[in-house]
């Protein structure tokens, strides 16, 4: 078993051959390669990204993201919301009763 050192004609990268292998995949630009029995001759099959297709994802991701913000920020008022209402709540409920205690007390009648 020979173990070669090869460079990827298209970007340069090192790859490390096993000629066992039939095919072989290069790390950092994801091109293939058919190598022979003696790894003297090889064939290269690149790989070919559709940048369209890549920047129509990243944007579908950034939309779906922002969709999430949005959706957490409708959250976060609704909470705020109830929190105010409760504590406008309570603090009348505070105030309230020794008023009305304080106005039976001082002979206030009630129609109740």
């Amino acid at each position: 078993m020979k173990l070669v050192e090869i460079r990827c004609p298209n970007c340069g990268g090192d790859i490390k051959a096993n000629p066992e292998k039939e095919k072989l995949v290069c790390g950092y630009c994801h091109t293939e390669f058919l190598v022979d029995d003696e790894v003297k001759k090889i064939e290269t099959h690149h790989t070919y990204t559709d940048e369209a297709e890549i920047k129509k994802a990243e944007v579908e991701k950034e939309i779906e993201l922002k969709k999430l913000e949005i959706e957490e920020e409708k959250a976060k008022s609704k909470r705020k919301f109830k929190i105010i209402i409760f504590g406008t709540i309570v603090v009348f409920i505070i105030i309230g009763i020794p008023i009305l205690v304080n106005l039976n007390k001082s002979g206030f009648t009630s129609i109740f």
